[in-house]
C-alpha cells in the first residue's frame, strides 16, 4: 500500500465513508428549502433576479441528480469495501472542487457571498485529503 499501513488505510476509508454520508444528509436539507421556496416564488420573481434564480436552481438540481447520489453510493460503497464506492467517492471529491471554485467565483465576482459557500467548505477542504488517501490505498478495495 505504498507508504501507509493497512489499519490506517482501513480507518481512513471507513472515514471518508462517514463523512459523505453526513454530506449527503447535509446536501438534502439544505436544498429541500430553497427548492420548494423558489417554486412557490418564481411566479413573481423579476427579470434581473432570475439570473440569481437560475443559477441556484442550477446548483440544487445539479446536487440533488450528482452529488447526493454519488455521495450515498460512495459512503455505501466504501462501508462495504466495494470498487464502486471508490469510484463514486472520487467523483464526489471531483465535484466538490468544481462547484466550490463555481461558487466562490461567483460570490466574489457578484459581492454576494452565501452561507452555503462556508457550510460546505469544510466538505470540499476535506476532499482534498479524501482523493489523496483513496488514491494511496486504491489497492485495498481495486484488487
Amino acid at each position: 500500500m505504498s507508504g501507509i499501513n493497512e489499519s490506517k488505510g482501513l480507518f481512513g476509508i471507513k472515514l471518508i465513508a462517514i463523512v459523505n454520508g453526513i454530506a449527503a444528509i447535509l446536501h438534502l436539507l439544505f436544498w429541500t428549502a430553497p427548492l420548494t421556496k423558489l417554486t412557490l416564488l418564481l411566479p413573481s420573481i423579476q427579470a434581473p433576479e432570475y439570473i440569481d434564480v437560475a443559477t441556484i436552481y442550477g446548483l440544487g438540481l445539479a446536487d440533488l441528480l450528482w452529488s447526493i447520489p454519488l455521495l450515498i453510493i460512495g459512503s455505501i460503497g466504501l462501508w462495504k469495501m466495494k470498487p464502486i464506492g471508490w469510484l463514486a467517492a472520487q467523483f464526489v471529491n471531483v465535484l466538490y472542487w468544481y462547484s466550490h471554485t463555481l461558487v466562490f467565483s461567483i460570490g466574489i465576482i457578484s459581492g454576494n457571498i452565501s452561507l452555503g459557500m462556508f457550510v460546505f467548505l469544510p466538505f470540499g477542504v476535506f476532499s482534498f485529503w479524501a482523493a489523496f488517501h483513496l488514491w494511496k490505498t486504491r489497492n485495498i478495495l481495486l484488487n
